[in-house]
């Protein structure tokens, strides 16, 4: 069924960009890229969810509560750092080692996988100091994933 489906869509002109997404040219959801490439993202409303910084955070899922906490006067939340808010439910900081492996992991979704010139530049360090490219190697031999040149 997914190579049925996969043929179709590339016939009908439509991009296999993600694994489980097609688009038609320019038009791939900015918000999944967003996501599969790491990049910060902000979310506003009950439940929006959030990522930049270092840290990861969601807003109060109850629709009630968040207009609640919006419409209380006494809590000023546009005059406290956003973290302290009581809009915010659930924080979490994203240290360096694991904004590495998700990145990775992120980068392994799309199409075009993880750049390796890019991964350097924001991280400072090349993938295969962190992931020896014999263990990369291996991976490719067993047909678990593709590698390219870039």
């Amino acid at each position: 069924m997914y190579l049925l489906a996969k043929h179709k869509l590339a016939k009908e002109g439509y991009n296999h960009y993600e694994i489980s997404n097609w688009a038609l040219p320019e038009k791939e959801c900015q918000h999944n890229l967003t996501y599969w490439e790491d990049e910060p993202y902000l979310g506003f409303g009950a439940g929006a969810h959030s990522y930049s910084g270092g840290y990861r955070w969601a807003n109060v899922s109850s629709p009630i509560e968040y207009v609640k906490h919006l419409s209380n006067t006494e809590t000023k939340v546009s005059q406290q750092p956003y973290f302290n808010s009581p809009l915010v439910d659930n924080i979490e900081h994203i240290d360096r080692d694991l904004e590495i492996a998700e990145s990775v992991i992120l980068g392994l979704r799309l199409e075009e996988g993880v750049n390796f010139a890019n991964f350097t530049h924001r991280f400072g360090v090349e993938l295969y100091s962190i992931y020896p490219q014999q263990q990369i190697n291996e991976l490719v031999e067993l047909g678990l994933i593709a590698k390219n040149e870039h």
